[in-house]
């Protein structure tokens, strides 16, 4: 069913002030069944909307639909276990308004404080550009390749912001099991970006290359156009290629082998991209779509926000409503809740000790691509013990992906991305096609509060480890399943990819002035999605050690992806336009070679930056060109005083240098023992718990390293029946064959 039910029933949120993080967070666990209380500093959040720009407005009525709202005074006192204060003020000032025993959550910024809503977006694109997301967010070229650097024009720094915080908050309520502790959970909106790009950022250190710096990098398809509008065409694996070069007919020259050599698919793009493109041209986009998807190759359409409101697999999945009871968008996964049966005790070693807030939640992990890993990770950081099932019938893919410490392809413990990723888990070979490694599965889920896994829909039944395979062993778990479409309505069955996801949602028409699609050169969608991934399974977690039971959760990251577009679904649902107020962002070079995006306002905010850089007028070109001679300090002043924003445009390698995130120690190194060797940095987790960052517990872990203390510790098995199980091929220990030769190329679904 459609309805998540009530599963934050019992938990006390205190909205304090206004921010677009925290507002659309108090709206997240609004719909899920908390009770949240808006506290307004002056001016209220509903006071003077007609003075707002629509699109603010609708997110502003939208948004607080569901809550109550109060005066300070009125709730000062009321603290207690599971009561938890969101805002993007100061934590002491909170206090000092509502009083102490709250526990608080954070949303801080590098740039400024979210005062005021509409001023968030500039302040989002700020951050963007320190992250190194800007760099790697390109405007669609005619040949494919990347374009000119661009921005979100929305509000999707701060949405993104907002569901971590909402799951920040659970977080909390969760660490109130023993009794009441007021927590101070805090984290900043930039290093929450500067750890999406994960990959680029190992890189650059590892291969010193930087991503998106050239063309050099651009495979075949991209954008193409189609009879009625824009299809997004890019496969991933060698397979997916082949057979959509068979589709296209007349290019039997490109065999499997061949495909399956990332050198050969650069230097063949053009070869390539002439026929698809011809190809596309004379078809509609859902004929394109329908005849890839049929042979199992990922593609999609290139869509608008409008035409998202109006996707049929979404509206079948009811993610707006029903015919009879419409909405502008719901949470993004479907529930099938179990009955309330007594809490099993997850009892055994792993558990770390000391005060984070998910310490003593277990996590059978059984993802294996980058969107169920990054949502295992952002558990892990907070201080769940997570097991990851690696081996058959696939490992993490993300171990056989560049770049490589040394350049060593030939072993799974190299991958930077893949130990930026995994670090603070526990890694379990376990053949599951066998009965005995099947039964392991279990006898784990038995003993854990949650499972995860992101296998196309239906592998994992096939496999007797789905959700209702495991509610036999614990009634009381909650089974997250995240898939690219969700596990029913009509493109359950297609294959998706992050770009894909990122196209099919509305986000590539979400960035820029213009009327230019926006790629990204990295799979955005998926940390996006394991977000919601992450956050789906604290909310049932949650509700099942409040007496709710079980549940077996569909997350569609379709739909996850879709959440970070929702103001502007909430302007369509309301007026049809989905107009924010967005400064353009011009990018500008100085003579030491530093990019700078400045934020231009208007017609007065042109003319600001104009006065202010000294231009001969207020043109882009002039504004470029009086850029090109001065130093970067020099135009960072200029445009301060002038009171015009700007930021740095930093790439992935920049970023590793900015002050903001070098001075909160952001950057720590990497631990697991093949990447230490090489003294690479990775992104610590970004939370910072009453005060203090979290330390990263131990390095990504090397394969199969934790099977035998998993099997002895947590399921108190002999050491002579890990022996048998070994020798029988049913689980996997340290020494055995890597990985490589069953590599596939990155994604998943």
């Amino acid at each position: 069913m459609r309805h998540p039910g009530q599963p934050l029933a019992g938990l006390k949120v205190v909205e304090y002030g206004p921010a677009v993080s925290t507002a659309f967070a108090g709206w997240l666990l609004a719909e899920l069944g908390a009770t949240v209380v808006s506290v307004p500093t002056p001016p209220s959040l509903r006071q003077g909307l007609d003075e707002l720009p629509a699109a603010v407005a609708a997110f502003v009525r939208r948004t607080q639909a569901r809550k109550s709202e109060a005066a300070s005074d009125e709730v000062r006192g009321e603290a207690n276990g599971n009561a938890v204060v969101l805002s993007a003020f100061a934590a002491n000032a909170v206090r000092q308004d509502l009083g102490d025993g709250w526990s608080t959550l954070i949303v801080e910024s590098a740039t400024r404080p979210e005062w005021e809503l509409f001023e968030s977006i500039e302040d989002d694109m700020r951050l963007w550009a320190r992250s190194g997301l800007a760099s790697l967010s390109r405007s669609s070229s005619a040949t494919g390749g990347h374009g000119q650097v661009s921005f979100p024009a929305n509000f999707q720094a701060s949405l993104l912001a907002g569901e971590v915080a909402a799951f920040g908050a659970v977080a909390i309520a969760l660490a109130q099991r023993d009794g009441p502790r007021p927590l101070a959970l805090a984290f900043d909106k930039l290093e929450l970006l500067a750890t999406l790009p994960m990959q680029p950022v190992a890189t650059a250190q590892i291969e010193g290359r930087i991503v998106g710096e050239t063309d050099a990098g651009a495979y075949p398809g991209g954008v193409m156009q189609a009879l009625d509008g824009q299809v997004y065409v890019r496969p991933v694996e060698p397979a997916h290629w082949k057979r959509l070069l068979e589709l296209v007919g007349d290019m039997e020259w490109a065999s499997l082998e061949a495909l399956s050599d990332r050198r050969f698919l650069l230097e063949a793009r053009d070869l390539i991209d002439g026929p698809l493109r011809d190809w596309a041209a004379k078809r509609t986009v859902e004929n394109i779509v329908e005849a890839a998807q049929a042979r199992h190759v990922p593609l999609a359409p290139l869509n608008r926000p409008g035409d998202v409101a109006r996707d049929r697999h979404l509206i079948a999945r009811e993610f707006f409503g029903t015919h009879r009871a419409p909405k502008p968008l719901s949470v993004p996964w479907t529930v099938a809740h179990h009955p309330p049966e007594p809490l099993r005790s997850a009892n055994g070693h792993h558990h770390p000790a000391g005060s984070l807030p998910l310490s003593g939640v277990r996590v059978l992990d059984l993802t294996w691509a980058w969107a169920g890993p990054f949502a295992t990770t952002l558990l892990a950081d907070l201080g769940a013990d997570v097991i990851n099932v690696e081996w058959d019938p696939r490992a993490s893919n993300m171990r056989t992906q560049p770049p490589f410490a040394g350049g060593d392809e030939t072993s799974s413990d190299t991958s930077g991305w893949w130990s930026s990723n995994q670090r603070g888990k526990l890694s379990l070979g376990v053949n599951l096609k066998s009965p005995e490694g099947k039964r392991i599965i279990h006898e784990l889920a038995a003993v854990s509060d949650a499972a995860i896994e992101n296998f196309s829909p239906g592998v994992v039944d096939r496999l007797g480890i789905g959700g209702a395979d495991l509610r036999d062993v614990n009634g009381s778990l909650a089974y997250v399943s995240m898939s690219a479409y969700g596990k029913s309505g009509p493109n359950s069955h297609f294959v998706g990819y992050g770009p894909h996801l990122f196209a099919s949602a509305g986000c590539a028409y979400a960035f820029g002035a213009d009327d230019t699609p926006t790629q990204m050169l990295i799979p955005y969608a998926d940390p996006v999605s394991g977000v919601a991934g992450a956050f789906a399974l604290l909310v049932y977690v949650f509700g099942a050690r409040n007496g709710g039971g079980g549940a077996a959760v569909d997350v569609s990251d379709l739909e996850a992806t879709t959440l970070i577009i929702s103001d502007l679904l909430f302007a369509l649902a309301e007026d049809g336009a989905a107009q924010n107020p967005v400064p353009e962002p011009l990018v500008v070079h100085s003579r030491d070679g530093c990019s700078i995006v400045v934020l231009i306002a208007g017609a007065a905010g042109r003319s600001d930056a104009a006065n202010a850089l000294r231009a001969a007028d207020d043109s882009n070109g002039c504004l470029v060109e009086a850029a090109w001679w001065k130093p970067s300090e020099e135009i960072g002043r200029a445009l301060d005083a002038a009171k015009v924003p700007w930021a740095v445009v930093q790439n992935c390698r920049e970023v590793l240098a900015d002050p903001s995130l070098v001075r909160a120690e952001f950057w720590q190194p990497d631990r697991s023992p093949r990447l230490a060797e090489g003294g690479v940095s990775i992104a610590a987790p970004f939370w910072r718990v009453n005060g203090q960052r979290p330390s990263v517990r131990c390095g990504a872990p090397p394969l199969f390293s934790d099977t035998t203390s998993v099997l002895e510790d947590v399921l108190r098995y002999e050491a002579e029946q890990v022996a048998a199980l070994a020798g029988l091929g049913v689980i996997k220990v340290p020494g055995g064959v890597a990985l490589r030769e069953e590599a596939a190329i990155a994604g998943h679904r």
